[in-house]
């Protein structure tokens, strides 16, 4: 095992930055597709997950 990439029990942590914006994307993403539900085109989800992740402070 590399000792750079993973601890003894399997992969470091993630660190608290990159969770905190991963559960962020997650989160929009649920919502937009629970809102709009399936069969759109994907342009449609992209521009609408962009306004969700812009209204949660995030650059997009």
């Amino acid at each position: 095992m590399n000792g750079k990439t993973q601890s003894r029990k399997g992969y470091l942590p993630i660190p608290p930055e990159v969770e905190r914006v991963g559960k962020k994307i997650l989160d929009a993403a649920f919502k937009v597709h629970t809102t709009l539900g399936p069969g759109l085109l994907e342009s449609a989800y992209e521009q609408c997950l962009a306004f969700e992740l812009y209204q949660m402070g995030l650059k997009v």
